[in-house]
């Protein structure tokens, strides 16, 4: 029995070291790319599951890794802001060849960073009304993006933040406004293809491009290079804001000779949209190009503009909706058979810039430069010694005849609702008569605008070292200057001859 266990154990000592020996042997390598730009990807960290020591891969997006792997093992490729990939082995030879390993972009449920498709505020972010719909609806936690969807209009927000607490970057590069600190989402509006390349980061969550602020940052990553290769053209229909929609990008991926480019244009249009009286006229620009010096050195630029012109809509009250139902607007009538908003606003704002990155394994370094100029025009009725053009005025309301301090007049509420719901709109015909009836030619009613002219420059630093796999340093550097000049302008004398202020 003695000799018979002896030999046992000598051949389950040998089978166990040689178990020992194929495992040490095991060689496997492969490429890492990205699944929508086919580009290869650095720094993407590869190791056995459940086990932190492993390797990277290089600025090629190559790999090779030792494994001490027996019969069957399991290999994970993680990098931030990618889905972490799981691939089973079973290795039959020393050395394993993967090919290419492809990793898609992150797009988490609930996660702190997560990729955006961002919509266009529905609301004017002016006079006290604050929002952060655009953050909102850019998560993907079920609970935010409802509550934006639904509730915009009552002017949700998380936490009672206004919008000015959460950062718009493009490029690491800040495109908050500086007067007010709120991001002017019209000054990108329509260009979604290629604004698609995005990092979210919520509330105080940690971001590699920013500070952030309360509500958190979104970084926009206008890199052609990261644009999937190819055309894309759609056309919409909508009876919201506006009722059509027009859109081409070409994307040309990366070239051998390290040339990267890409534009988009698109259109928006609406005679009326939803809510009557409210045109919708705009148009949007970009262009981006991008050239790999080498050596992990990346020069890139970008020029876009987004020109909107739309009628507004006015908050009313339970009073007038009772009277003229939800469609009403009090901001338009009618004049020559045609619609004419008194409250247009139109923005107009190009933005340039510029950016260089140096990417190695342990470092990342980003320094950038951005122009915005332009204007931003509201426009409004004014009135001198004459009556308020204003249909809802509280005196040309029902209610100010019931509530009379010298008694109520049911006949006159009557009279004045009547009137209201067959001519409750502004009286373009009128103002113009008042004008013409002045002897003098002195404006009685005219058309103006608040214009908000200026221009912003902003550059920026930022860096990310990797100081072990345990330990990163990440700082940065902004500064801005910002001109502006706030003033009216007198857009029509509606048939004067002079307007003195």
């Amino acid at each position: 029995m003695s000799k018979r266990f002896k030999f046992l154990y000598l051949i389950m000592l040998f089978l166990l070291n040689g178990a020992h020996v194929r495992a040490q042997s095991v060689f496997v390598s492969g490429y890492v790319i990205d699944s929508r730009s086919n580009k290869k990807l650095e720094g993407v960290q590869v190791h056995l599951k459940d086990q932190l020591e492993g390797a990277e891969t290089d600025h090629t997006g190559f790999f090779e890794i030792s494994l001490d792997c027996h019969l069957h093992c399991t290999l994970e490729f993680y990098k931030e802001g990618y889905s972490r990939l799981i691939i089973p082995l079973a290795p039959e030879k020393e050395h394993m060849e993967l090919g290419l390993v492809i990793l898609s972009r992150e797009n988490p449920v609930g996660g702190k960073d997560v990729l955006l498709a961002l919509s266009e505020t529905e609301l004017d972010d002016e006079e006290g009304i604050t929002d952060a719909v655009g953050f909102l609806q850019g998560t993907r936690d079920i609970f935010l993006n409802r509550a934006a969807f639904d509730f915009s209009q009552s002017f949700f927000r998380v936490r009672g933040y206004d919008s000015s607490e959460g950062l718009v970057l493009f490029n690491g590069l800040p495109m908050n406004q500086v007067f007010d600190g709120r991001p002017q989402w019209n000054n990108w509006g329509g260009l979604n293809d290629v604004m698609r390349n995005q990092t979210h980061s919520l509330n105080l969550s940690p971001s590699k491009a920013s500070f952030g602020g309360l509500l958190g940052a979104v970084n926009f990553q206008l890199n052609p290079a990261d644009l999937r290769p190819g055309y894309r053209i759609s056309s919409s229909a909508s009876n919201r804001s506006y009722t059509g929609r027009f859109m081409a990008t070409y994307a040309s991926g990366n070239q051998d000779n390290g040339l990267s480019y890409s534009f988009s244009l698109s259109r928006r249009w609406a005679s009326e949209g939803h809510i009557a009286g409210t045109l919708y006229d705009a148009y949007s620009l970009f262009g981006a190009i991008s050239l790999d010096l080498g050596n992990a050195n990346q020069l890139s630029g970008y020029a876009l503009l987004a020109r909107n012109r739309r009628g507004r809509s006015a908050p009313i009250t339970e009073e007038v909706f009772e009277l003229a139902g939800r469609r009403y607007n009090p901001n338009w009538g009618w004049i020559g058979g045609q619609i004419r908003n008194a409250r247009e606003r139109v923005i107009e704002e190009p933005i340039f810039g510029f950016n260089y990155k140096l990417q190695t394994q342990a470092l990342k370094f980003r320094i950038g430069l951005a122009y915005k100029s332009g204007f931003q025009n509201s426009g409004r009725l004014g009135y001198y010694e004459a009556p308020n053009p204003d249909p809802t005025y509280y005196r040309y309301l029902p209610s100010y005849y019931i509530n009379n301090e010298f008694g109520i007049n049911f006949k006159s509420a009557q009279q004045v609702a009547d009137e209201f719901i067959g001519k409750g709109q502004i009286p373009w015909n009128s103002l113009y008569l008042a004008n013409s009836n002045n002897a003098a030619g002195k404006a009685s009613n005219v058309l103006y605008s608040d214009v908000i002219k200026g221009n912003t420059w902003t550059t920026s630093l930022n860096t990310n070292l990797k100081i072990s796999r345990a330990l990163q340093l990440d700082f940065g550097l902004s500064y801005r200057n910002t001109r502006t000049s706030n003033f009216s302008r007198l857009e029509d004398l509606l048939g004067a001859a002079y307007h003195l202020d």
